[in-house]
């Protein structure tokens, strides 16, 4: 019989769940696998397909359209015990390193799988012009999700102190990308949840529905979840 789980969710959620589960970890040592991905952003399931047991067939990925009824439904893996972080294959190290400034650079991310997540275009140019000229600003993010911030053209004048590596590197890489950021400015999204699992400093940017939503519920309160506003050097900005 083969071993099945599912990653479930927004993209953040996935990634939440390699690191607290141990579904993605096992795929190393099982022979036999299925991997559901039920999720409502297309990028989740390059958490997997990249992953040696996915290249050589031991493990099958699956695809479940996503209804938050079906989360309920779904086989979860057991509860990770390895407390170091997952390994994520197919970031190709030597192109990170190559496209990322030498110098210490804050990560730009205004996009979030989730529309009412996404940051106004104002929000973020308030951002880039908080920085000094000099500051190595990093944007990433898709233009091809629905709800990108994709009106700004790559010659836009409001992009020429930001190095825009927009739909440049899959989501391993992206993760190489957020590990090695001095700090990052985001929407609440993927890229909020990476860097917290990461302990990078974050500056978070969150409608004010969301925060009580998310943060001022008796859920948040008995879960203990913090978003990554446990670390010293990080803040959250309402609007």
């Amino acid at each position: 019989m083969s071993y099945k789980f599912a990653l479930s969710g927004g993209l953040g959620d996935c990634i939440r769940q390699c690191f607290e589960r141990d579904g993605y970890s096992r795929l190393s040592t099982e022979s036999k696998s299925e991997c559901i991905i039920h999720s409502h952003n297309p990028f989740s399931e390059e958490l997997v397909k990249y992953h040696p047991a996915v290249l050589d067939g031991r493990c099958v990925i699956s695809k479940l359209p996503f209804a938050t009824a079906n989360h309920a439904l779904l086989p979860i893996a057991e509860p990770r015990i390895d407390k170091n972080p997952p390994i994520f294959f197919g970031a190709d190290a030597e192109k990170v390193r190559y496209l990322l400034p030498k110098e210490p650079y804050v990560i730009l991310a205004p996009d979030a799988g989730d529309p009412c997540k996404g940051l106004p275009d104002h929000i973020l140019l308030e951002a880039i012009g908080s920085y000094p000229v000099d500051a190595k600003l990093v944007l990433l993010g898709s233009t091809k999700i629905s709800n990108a911030s994709n009106v700004w053209r790559g010659d836009d004048s409001r992009l020429k102190n930001v190095l825009d590596l927009r739909n440049s590197l899959n989501v391993p890489e992206t993760i190489l990308a957020i590990r090695g950021a001095s700090r990052v400015y985001t929407a609440h999204s993927a890229i909020n949840i990476i860097a917290w699992l990461y302990n990078i400093p974050q500056t978070v940017c969150v409608p004010r529905q969301l925060h009580y939503e998310l943060y001022m519920t008796m859920m948040y309160r008995t879960n203990k979840e913090d978003y990554g506003m446990n670390h010293t050097f990080s803040r959250m900005i309402l609007y």
